[in-house]
């Protein structure tokens, strides 16, 4: 785990952080999302894992887009037309 100290040693909680990992394009400075760089240089999105589903996976929901995440662990704030746990399972 690469850490680097904070220009602000009088802020404790900030005082290491870590660091980010830059896009091996020549000249860019995105941080990278996968396979070494950002989305503009070749990074492939990770879709829903939901069958039918092209929206992009969110890296806290488990391989779901915020709609299919939130059908399951969310319930009582769905609405419209989303589909029930059993049809995403």
């Amino acid at each position: 785990e690469d850490l680097i100290a904070t220009e602000d040693p009088a802020d404790a909680a900030s005082q290491f952080s870590k660091k980010k990992r830059l896009c091996r394009h020549p000249g860019c400075t995105k941080v990278i999302k996968s396979q070494g760089h950002c989305q503009r240089h070749g990074a492939k999105a990770k879709r829903c894992k939901v069958d039918g589903c092209d929206k992009q996976a969110q890296g806290t929901h488990d391989g779901m887009c915020k709609r299919h995440w939130k059908t399951l662990h969310c319930p009582e704030s769905s609405t419209g037309n989303v589909p029930s746990k059993e049809e995403i399972l």
